[in-house]
């Protein structure tokens, strides 16, 4: 397999963090501060209780609401956006990436 040294370059695009929630007939939406400047993980807004609470996605356009106790929310930003819950910033771009030949799948080489 070969691997590309250059195709950690791409810059991350991410979404307006404080963004109103679109207008919606579910349950009633709240607003939830950053955890500490420059927060990327934290929902900005969330809706609904238990089971049913939902973050808004701060990246995706459009928006999109997604169940944080199934860790739905965590899933996403993780593997969709590349945001760390512990450090509520992106993960470092890897050292260098290949497709695996027989899956297809792209693999990442970390610090």
């Amino acid at each position: 397999m070969e691997i590309d040294v250059s195709s950690n370059q791409d810059e991350l695009r991410f979404g307006s963090l404080d963004r109103a929630p679109p207008p919606d007939n579910g349950p009633e939406v709240t607003k939830q501060p950053p955890r500490f400047d420059g927060d990327m993980y934290t929902p900005r807004w969330v809706r609904g209780v238990g089971k049913s609470k939902e973050g808004l996605c701060p990246h995706c356009e459009p928006a999109r609401w997604l169940k944080t106790k199934i860790s739905a929310y965590w899933y996403h930003l993780n593997y969709q956006h590349g945001v760390s819950s512990i450090t509520g910033r992106p993960f470092a771009q890897p050292t260098a990436e290949r497709v695996n030949k027989k899956t297809g799948m792209k693999e990442a080489l970390c610090h």
